[in-house]
């Protein structure tokens, strides 16, 4: 029973299946019927479309599109978007869309064409390569150009080159275009050039060189501007000789200078470099005599300011310092030597013979000069002997001496010019020839002026006597150095040398001296008179005396510079300073090697207030005050040497 009954449900279940399966198979054929239907539909829109797409494209190829054209590219796309979910519509449709836009820049190109030819042509190129566009682009530089050589001929300049300038590169008609703007380029510079020139030509007409003189210049290298460069160059010439010969020398140069620098005046160039040249040495000669004048009158802290006013076109960077450097130096020469020789010894002689006892023979002769002379016989016989007396014109014995023997012998007399007097030579021993000298002294010498005395000391007791004033104005501290040298090379050879102030009082005074010897004396003032005796010691001898002077003191201010030397033993040089304030360094230096100095500074109260002793090269600093007068002395401490004393 079981059994019977799931039979009958499996029977029953497959009947409802094949009902199910049956009815679902009449359902999808009536479906399916459907959907061919609607495709065959969209295919024949898609292929309408299509169709017309390309009645516009292929058909015409590179032929430039019509409004019609897009009319219908546009119907076409119309028709595909009616079948959105076709899928070769989809994919036809962006070429569609892409045909469309190029379409319609082209048409909208050829329409800007009317009112801005540039732009119209920018859009050609970026359609390009879409049909033809790339030859309307190039059409279009033709015109242009084309437009450009009208307005070049007309003449129009500036227009050419703008419309020659808008060709691109990459045209065709690029390197006719840039032939074009660089023609139009040298016409409009020759253009302006000639308007300039004629400027110029006016403004030389209107009286005004200047001016047509800087606008022929700013054109340059132009050969019509020579004519009239030269005209000018001639004017500005004759202004300049002009100039010239009134001394107007900076306005002399400011005219030269337009004619040498632009160097543009064949005519003139070559006179105005020469007349340059002329105005240039004129100028430093004045200058040089203005500061050689404020020098001498005011100082060189006025030269200094006088030279940096001087025109420096004129008088070269170089010229001007060397200028300031010349007239910083005070250059302080060497003692000047004057040389003198006095007079020989005059030498009065008689000869005589003593025959008798106690024979008395008697000699007058007259004083040429006053000192002391020499009295004396010789040449007696080796057996004889004699009394030697002096007496003056009343018979008093000045000098006596007896018993002369030996063959010679004699007597020291004081002798007063113009006087005369008796020598007498008396008989003591033997019969015997005799010759009786007379020595006279020479004559007192004026050597003032002269630092070099040759002479010499001939005879027993000699006495050589000088007198010399002082030239130099000093003040109370003239230093002054009586030195012999030049005597005879033998060392027994020495001589006494005396000074004497003007009241006889022994200022100094060396015995047994010999070359190198001397006596240095302070003060001597100016006009103050002293005696030097130079008396015979040892020996005869030659001898050169030797005066050395104090030099004039020599004014000095801030940024000088001295160039000075010492030559004598005691050498005292001396350099004023006034009206100087504040810090003062003085240096010593460039002295040679083995000479020393001192170098030393006093106030007006002759109080040192800086000193540096014993040197070779030195500085010394000292603070000074305006209203006060300082001394710088160089003082010789050993040798001798040039030197270079600057103040700052």
């Amino acid at each position: 029973m079981k059994e019977v009954t799931a039979r009958k449900w499996i029977m029953v279940l497959s009947l409802v299946v094949t009902c199910v399966v049956v009815g679902m198979l009449i359902v999808g054929f009536a479906h399916g019927k459907d959907v061919t239907k609607e495709n065959k539909e969209k295919e024949e829109k898609y292929n309408e479309a299509v169709t017309l797409f390309l009645s516009v494209t292929e058909e015409k190829g590179t032929e430039r599109p019509t409004s019609e054209d897009v009319r219908k590219v546009e119907q076409a796309i119309d028709i595909l978007n009616e079948i959105p979910d076709y899928d070769d519509a989809n994919a036809k449709l962006p070429e569609m869309q892409t045909e469309l836009t190029n379409m319609k820049t082209y048409l909208e190109a050829e329409e800007r064409m009317e009112d801005d030819v540039l732009y119209a042509a920018q859009m050609f190129h970026r359609l390009i390569p879409y049909r033809n566009a790339s030859d309307r682009e190039e059409e279009i530089y033709e015109s242009l150009l084309k437009e450009a050589n009208r307005q070049f001929d007309a003449p129009n300049y500036e227009e050419a080159r703008a419309l020659a300038s808008v060709v691109p590169e990459y045209s065709e008609s690029y390197s006719e275009a840039e032939e074009l703007i660089q023609t139009t380029k040298t016409a409009m510079e020759e253009e302006r050039r000639a308007a300039r020139l004629d400027d110029a030509v006016a403004c030389y007409k209107a009286g005004d060189p200047d001016k047509a003189q800087q606008i022929l210049i700013d054109l340059g290298a132009y050969e019509k501007a020579e004519k009239y460069l030269n005209k000018i160059g001639k004017k500005l010439l004759a202004s300049a000789k002009e100039s010239l010969n009134k001394k107007e020398y900076i306005s002399c140069w400011n005219i030269l200078l337009k004619i040498d620098e632009s160097r543009e005046y064949p005519e003139a160039y070559e006179e105005a470099a020469t007349l340059k040249n002329t105005v240039s040495k004129e100028y430093q000669d004045v200058i040089r005599a203005e500061a050689l004048r404020l020098k001498e009158e005011k100082g060189i802290s006025e030269v200094k300011t006088y030279l940096s006013k001087a025109d420096s076109r004129i008088l070269s960077g170089g010229w001007v310092s060397n200028l300031w450097n010349e007239m910083r130096q005070i250059v302080v020469e060497p003692v000047w030597h004057s040389e003198a020789t006095n007079v020989d010894v005059k030498y009065l002689e008689y000869n005589g013979t003593l025959v008798e006892e106690d024979q008395i023979d008697s000699f007058f002769f007259t004083a040429e000069n006053s000192g002391q002379a020499r009295v004396f016989v010789k040449g007696m016989s080796e057996e004889a002997a004699v009394n030697l007396g002096v007496y003056d014109d009343m018979g008093y014995e000045l000098a006596y001496k007896g018993w002369i023997e030996s063959q010679e012998g004699g007597v020291t007399v004081e002798l007063d010019s113009g006087k005369t007097y008796e020598v007498r030579v008396m008989q003591r021993l033997e019969t015997t020839k005799y010759t009786l000298t007379v020595c006279q002294p020479k004559p007192p010498r004026d050597i003032t002026g002269v630092t070099k005395v040759h002479d010499s000391v001939d005879y027993w007791d000699q006495t050589n006597t000088y007198y010399y004033t002082a030239q130099t104005d000093a003040a109370d501290i003239g230093r002054y150095r009586f030195e012999l040298s030049g005597m005879d090379a033998a060392d027994d050879m020495a001589v006494t040398l005396i000074i004497y102030n003007e009241l006889n009082e022994e200022l100094g005074k060396v015995r047994s001296a010999s070359n190198g010897d001397g006596i240095t004396i302070q003060p001597i003032k100016a006009g103050e008179t002293v005696k030097i005796e130079v008396l015979q010691d040892n020996n005869y001898t030659n001898y050169q005396l030797n005066v050395w002077p104090q030099k004039a003191f020599v004014p000095v201010t801030r940024e000088c510079i001295v160039s000075d030397n010492f030559e004598y033993v005691d050498q005292k040089n001396v350099y004023t300073l006034t009206g100087v304030s504040g810090e003062v360094t003085v240096t010593l230096s460039e002295m040679v090697n083995g000479s020393e100095a001192h170098l030393l500074v006093f106030d007006e109260l002759e109080d040192r207030v800086a000193a540096e002793e014993y040197c070779r090269n030195a500085s010394v600093t000292f603070t000074a005050e305006a209203q006060k007068v300082y001394r710088i002395q160089v003082r010789q401490a050993a040798g001798s040497s040039s030197y270079r004393l600057s103040v700052d």
